[in-house]
């Protein structure tokens, strides 16, 4: 987050006399990074900070000066943090009425007060001037306090009209879907539900807390009493929201990144002030401070050795101390050696464990003053996944160059397409926050994806030629899920189109006599399925996609997948070539049709085909239709020539083998 900040108001809390340039400087080396700072008005300068998401408490005016005071007399510049010396508030005899009921799974903290006799006008010019040099346009003296302690101080706050109130209510509930709100700036937003919604006698909703308020309860210039109001929420209830809706204000930004619940007395205390200074107002009600979740000091503890060991340079135990110190922590230690470290309230989210102690001491000492040592170590080692990267690149470009387009789908998928594919939900993992419903679970296969791709592009008769490379997440109990690298490849051609480039593919990468085997997985159709080995190691399967698969993702042609395990793919795949040497005598090729009434499996036919004797070099399958499949036998010897008497033998042979399987060879031998 960015933020803006003039010099001026700084030195409200931060009593040195540092040039704003060396401030910047000094900042920019150990603690926020201050991009630039540069003349702004008569006689001040404005900084731009850049504020990392996990220091909220650096986050406003006083949030910079602390950080100041513990960064500058590391450079030897005296600089002291100027206490918030805030008075204590005077509680009126007569007090209006006000009723607030919070929920404990919403809300954390909620300060309010009445204020009467306010007088809506003009703000200071020296308030003006802060809030538009920070970039907050000034509107009045009463939003104008608002902003201006939020900016200071680091926690939002916000007002409502005391009379626009049905009865004085304010209760905190979740919303229910559909419900709408207006917001102050004339914005209807439906709410998803569950919300964080504060709602009024009549169930009216009058704010969104932390977030932005509504219309109906908005200071106009009217009002004559408010209820000033800080309210310290949920932050993943708050965040959720704001990024549904939209709305994305700095309360929101600031809200959702846990601001510490400690600030909002030191708020109310600054509005009372400034509204009693600036605008005449009066307190009308005590203070009412509702803590549902109050937490407890945490402690660290850590030792002078492991601070050194991390930082690499000795580090004297007081400056460990005066550093802390210096950011708001307390330390004890009665040897010097060891530490027991209590953080600070609006630090309780970002220290938590030894080694941030020993962020802080070192960012504090300055990462500039340690001593730039390469650290010894074996030499490097092979990334492991540098080969499996290599053989994805070539099998990339060669389906490329053979006239497949890459595709690139969603790791996540909608609920609606798992059961289409006639999957179960709860074998996958659910996104907590999802961005949409079409983008709920984490995908455990490929296939679904590739056919709504199908579905998306298919016009007319062409032939769809598509493939993708991409991980499907297999679901792990107590463990991040198992992450398997998949490769589909699709097309409407034919099966043994597919197949014969499956064994294409694998011979590029030198896996070569692979095995088909029958399938049985549900999505394919059951008589043209097949699942791929290499040395009893299943590689994947490929088939036509069912006929009620298809009807179901509307799609027109016949469709062809081979879905392949790229991981198992690439641990057998080699860079080193076998050659065989060409044949010196021509084979004999000759055609056989057989009758397969019993649907024998291809790979049975090859393999009963190839066994029958030494002299068959190949055997392969070259058309099936109906119930006739037919065979290319090539018969070879490399002494010699083979002739017509040498082949009938083998041919009987081979086809009483065949027959043996409930086959009937078409014909005469």
């Amino acid at each position: 987050m960015d933020i803006k900040i003039l010099h001026s108001w700084l030195l409200e809390y931060l009593e040195t006399k540092a040039s704003p340039q060396k401030i910047c400087e000094c900042l920019a080396l150990c603690g926020p990074s201050c991009e630039k700072v540069y003349p702004y008005g008569k006689n001040d300068w404005l900084y731009e900070i850049e504020i990392t998401t996990n220091r909220v408490d650096s986050m406003s005016v006083y949030g910079i000066a602390r950080e100041a005071a513990a960064i500058l007399p590391q450079f030897g510049i005296e600089a002291k943090l100027k206490p918030l010396n805030l008075n204590k508030a005077k509680v009126p005899t007569k007090s209006l009425p006000l009723k607030i009921k919070t929920d404990p799974q919403l809300t954390n903290r909620v300060m309010a007060v009445v204020m009467d006799n306010i007088e809506i006008k003009q703000s200071p010019d020296w308030i003006k001037e802060r809030l538009e040099a920070t970039g907050i346009r000034s509107l009045n003296s009463v939003i104008d306090i608002t902003n201006y302690i939020m900016t200071e101080i680091g926690h939002p706050t916000h007002v409502f009209d005391y009379d626009l109130i049905k009865d004085h209510s304010l209760i905190f509930r979740k919303s229910k879907k559909g419900e709408q709100a207006i917001t102050l700036d004339k914005k209807a937003h439906i709410l998803p539900g569950d919300d964080n919604v504060i709602v009024d006698s009549e169930n009216k909703i009058i704010d969104i807390p932390g977030i932005m308020g509504t219309a109906n309860s908005v200071v106009n210039d009217n009002t004559k009493r408010i209820i000033f109001f800080i309210d310290n929420n949920d932050p993943k209830i708050l965040r959720k929201t704001s990024m549904t809706l939209g709305i994305r204000t700095v309360a929101a930004t600031l809200n959702e990144k846990r601001v510490d619940p400690e600030l909002a007395q030191t708020a109310m205390l600054r509005g009372i002030e400034l509204y009693e200074k600036i605008c005449k107002a009066k307190m009308a009600s005590k203070i009412y401070d509702i803590y549902d979740h109050k937490s407890e000091p945490k402690t660290v503890k850590t030792s002078l050795q492991f601070i050194e060991e991390r930082i690499g340079v000795p580090i004297k135990p007081n400056l460990i101390k005066q550093t802390l110190v210096a950011l708001g922590f307390k330390v004890k230690s009665t040897d010097n050696k060891n530490f027991e470290i209590t953080v600070p309230s609006w630090r309780s989210y970002d220290v938590e464990i030894p080694e941030d102690i020993v962020e802080e001491i070192a960012r504090i000492y300055g990462y500039h003053n340690l001593p730039s040592i390469v650290p010894l170590q074996e030499q490097t080692k092979a990334f492991p996944l540098k080969q499996q990267f290599y053989w994805e690149n070539l099998v990339k470009h060669t389906l490329k160059n053979w006239g497949y387009f890459e595709t690139y789908s969603y790791s996540v998928i909608s609920k609606e397409m798992i059961e289409k594919f006639e999957l179960k939900t709860q074998d996958h993992l659910k996104i907590k926050n999802p961005l949409s419903t079409e983008w709920e679970y984490m995908r455990t296969s490929l296939v679904p994806s590739i056919l709504t791709l199908i579905h998306n592009n298919q016009s007319g008769e062409e032939n769809l030629k598509f493939f993708e490379m991409a991980n499907i997440y297999l679901p792990r109990e107590n463990e991040l899920p198992e992450e398997k690298l998949t490769l589909i490849i699709s097309q409407n051609d034919d099966f043994l189109v597919l197949k014969g480039l499956i064994e294409a593919l694998c011979e590029e990468i030198g896996i070569s006599d692979l095995k088909f085997k029958r399938s049985k997985e549900k999505y394919l159709d059951e008589n043209i399925q097949a699942k791929i080995y290499f040395k009893e190691n299943l590689l994947g399967n490929l088939g036509k996609v069912s006929q009620k698969m298809q009807d179901k993702f509307e799609i027109k042609n016949p469709t062809y997948i081979a879905n392949l395990d790229f991981a198992v793919l690439a641990s057998w795949a080699t860079k080193n070539k076998k050659y065989q040497p060409l044949p010196k005598h021509p084979p004999i090729i000759e055609d056989l049709t057989f009758y397969n009434l019993p649907q024998v499996p291809a790979e049975k036919i090859l393999e009963t085909g190839k066994k029958s004797s030494n002299l068959i070099n190949q055997i392969r399958i070259i058309d099936a239709f109906e119930n006739k499949i037919s065979l290319e036998i090539s018969y070879l010897t490399t002494d010699r020539n083979l002739t017509t008497e040498d082949v009938a033998p083998i041919r009987k042979k081979l086809v009483e083998e065949i027959e043996n399987l409930g086959m009937k060879l078409q014909g005469e031998i």
